[in-house]
């Protein structure tokens, strides 16, 4: 690393795509702890007839930091009308719900790399302390 500035003997470093690999590789966590999250709740809520509905919801594709997103699916084809139909029972609407009410907690937990504090730093010096883009008045 070359250092940027060199002022009474400290040298400042910019570790900027360190710190960009390590915040991709825990959103990428949380993300999948999401997809994890909703499958359970999916399964739990789930009408069981046969049990196939049921063993066919889950993680098809799984987030990495390259592509911070998850595929979840239900692989039975009659899984919308049980979902939304005259009968159904909303098990991938709730799924869905409950999911979205602790998303940011998924995507705050279990920090290892550049933790939780330097996601809400950069959200605090990105939209200020009025909320606004750039932290303008």
């Amino acid at each position: 690393m070359r250092p940027l500035c060199n002022f009474m003997g400290v040298y400042l470093v910019d570790n900027t795509e360190k710190i960009k690999a390590g915040l991709k590789e825990q959103l990428a966590g949380g993300l999948n702890a999401a997809a994890d999250n909703f499958a359970n709740e999916a399964r739990n809520n789930a009408n069981v007839d046969t049990g196939f509905m049921k063993s066919a919801i889950g993680v098809s594709v799984a987030a990495t930091p390259n592509t911070l997103f998850a595929v979840i699916r239900s692989l039975a084809r009659y899984s919308m009308f049980q979902d939304t139909g005259l009968h159904g029972n909303l098990f991938w609407t709730r799924a869905y719900l409950a999911t979205r009410i602790r998303f940011s907690q998924f995507l705050y937990q279990g920090t290892r790399g550049a933790g939780a504090d330097v996601i809400k730093a950069a959200e605090m010096d990105y939209h200020g302390p009025t909320g606004r883009k750039g932290g303008g008045f």
